[in-house]
């Protein structure tokens, strides 16, 4: 009977999860509207300076929006496989606090697939860890930008904008 219970509660988690990755999928579409409308983020340029963490939007219209950058993950496109940022060397420590808080919050809510460095997924499923990611942090929208074999999840926060001149 307890084999039941044990699987009855880990079921009720893996819904949860579920529910709380469509939760922050829906939001991040909401913030990448209105960073859209307030901003004309579709079509802008995007660059990091000098600064590993400091990301440049540069809109068609010639608005520059400076944000803080921070790696939810990668997703190797040939393997199918996600690794959160925290749990790579070769990414920068100064990117990584997102995911760590991420990892954190999967700690407190036993939701394996945060807490979990590597494990398969799709590109569908990836950027719901990247809207989670997004969430837990509180961030103001992410993206994707191609890197070698896959694929980087970002997400941005305390952005500034700049009006054309």
């Amino acid at each position: 009977m307890e084999f039941f219970r044990n699987l009855d509660r880990k079921r009720r988690r893996h819904v949860a999860f579920l529910d709380f990755v469509e939760r922050s999928e829906d939001a991040l579409r909401e913030l990448d509207a209105t960073n859209d409308r307030n901003w004309g983020f579709r079509g802008a340029a995007r660059s990091f300076g000098p600064q590993p963490d400091v990301l440049t939007f540069s809109t068609p219209d010639g608005r520059t929006i400076k944000a803080r950058a921070q790696i939810a993950g990668t997703l190797n496109t040939v393997t199918g496989t996600w690794q959160w940022a925290w749990d790579s060397a070769s990414i920068n420590r100064a990117l990584t606090i997102a995911a760590g808080k991420t990892r954190d919050h999967g700690i407190e809510q036993r939701m394996d697939r945060l807490t979990t460095p590597r494990f398969a997924a799709t590109p569908i499923e990836a950027w719901g860890y990247c809207a989670v990611t997004c969430a837990i942090a509180g961030a103001q929208g992410a993206f994707t930008e191609a890197s070698g074999p896959g694929l980087v999840f970002f997400i941005f926060d305390n952005a500034v904008v700049t009006s054309a001149s």
